[in-house]
């Protein structure tokens, strides 16, 4: 009787034990075993699919993150709507994650958006290794857009304080004060050597970062909703002044961009001008403004038509209208009229007239694309 009490008392204790281990008892990767000192945190984000491992395998825990994989693994954690259909085989599958990090403002305050021109990322630029204060300051990012409540001026500098001490012959980047004094004052990076220093210029490798993102899962910070990102051009087609497709939405986006450096209504005459180095034009007043916008969505793409013909008018074309007196850009084509946007219009810009086709018509209009043909 007493054997079964105390075979049933061990029975109990192993389920206990069984029951208490956390998700991640099975090793997944053979290069981070139970041993290894980031282990659970590699477990726990690798089942999270924040991080994946490097194949064969193994995890590459000493391996140094790079921008490319840091901006993917934020994209993870915070935007769970996304959703990568690229092939993780593919060289540049961190692409979809740039361009989400870039359109939802993840960037902001990140010098390597240079990496970003005409619709491409520089792929060497984005696999270098990113440094504690571009970390600092894409968290920081992300965790403002999620709504996280972020340490107050006092903490920030407390946490500046703190730095401070410690900081005789470092180099401290300014730029990011902000950013990673709150990454400080919350704990999600800390100094990384005896002395306690930020040190900014430093890299982190694979393990430490999972260590970082542990602690951001903890704290169950909130998610992003997906940017709008406008569909690129295909390789080897046309493209605009951002590498998107060429469809009406997406000339009217860039054009409407304007909108914050020319508000309805700013003061625009005659002297005014503008040069357009790809239409090989200089334009004044209303003309001017009708070439920058035209260039804001073309970019360097030259003029590739002109007609006479109401019908062939499209979304980005220029205008010139009441008898060869005055420019406008189109924002809409209708049935039987068109919405624009124009310069020196009562000496001012004014965005959103409708334009009869009749109206235009009676003033011997003409039309200038750049549409490709």
């Amino acid at each position: 009787m007493k054997k079964r009490k105390l075979l049933s008392l061990l029975l109990a204790l192993a389920m206990s034990v069984t029951m208490a281990a956390p998700a991640w008892a099975a090793q997944t990767y053979r290069d981070v075993p139970p041993s290894h000192w980031a282990y659970e945190a590699v477990e726990e984000m690798s089942q999270q699919g924040i991080f994946n491992g490097v194949g064969d395998g193994n995890f590459a825990p000493a391996k140094t993150v790079s921008r490319a994989e840091f901006i993917t693994v934020v994209v993870r954690q915070f935007f769970p709507a996304f959703e990568d259909d690229w092939s993780a085989e593919t060289p540049r599958w961190w692409e979809p994650y740039a361009d989400v990090a870039l359109a939802s403002g993840l960037l902001e305050n990140v010098w390597f958006t240079t990496a970003y021109d005409n619709g491409a990322w520089d792929g060497a630029m984005m696999n270098e290794p990113i440094n504690r204060y571009a970390m600092a300051q894409i968290l920081y990012n992300a965790l403002a857009l999620s709504g996280a409540p972020l340490p107050d001026d006092a903490a920030q500098e407390a946490a500046l304080q703190e730095i401070q001490e410690v900081r005789e012959g470092t180099d401290f980047s300014w730029d990011h004060e902000e950013a990673v004094a709150s990454m400080y004052a919350l704990g999600y990076l800390r100094g990384v050597n005896p002395e306690g220093r930020f040190d900014g210029l430093a890299s982190m490798d694979r393990a430490s970062a999972c260590t970082v993102f542990s602690r951001i899962a903890a704290d169950a910070p909130g998610k992003i909703a997906l940017p709008d990102i406008p569909p690129q051009a295909a390789a080897g087609e046309a493209a605009l002044a951002d590498g998107s497709a060429f469809t009406e939405d997406n000339i009217r986006r860039l054009i409407c961009g304007l909108r914050e450096e020319y508000p309805e209504g700013r003061r625009y005459t005659n002297d005014d001008r503008y040069y357009s180095a790809s239409v090989g034009m200089v334009g004044y007043g209303c003309a001017g403004f009708a070439l920058a916008c035209s260039d804001a969505a073309f970019g360097t793409l030259p003029l590739s038509g002109r007609y006479e013909d109401f019908d062939a008018i499209r979304v980005g074309d220029m205008l010139r209208v009441n008898h060869d007196t005055h420019s406008v850009i189109v924002l809409e084509k209708h049935e039987n009229s068109v919405v624009v946007a124009e310069g020196n219009y009562n000496s001012s810009i004014h965005w959103g007239r409708s334009i009869s086709r009749q109206s235009l018509e009676s003033g011997d209009f003409y039309g200038q694309t750049r549409w490709p043909g």
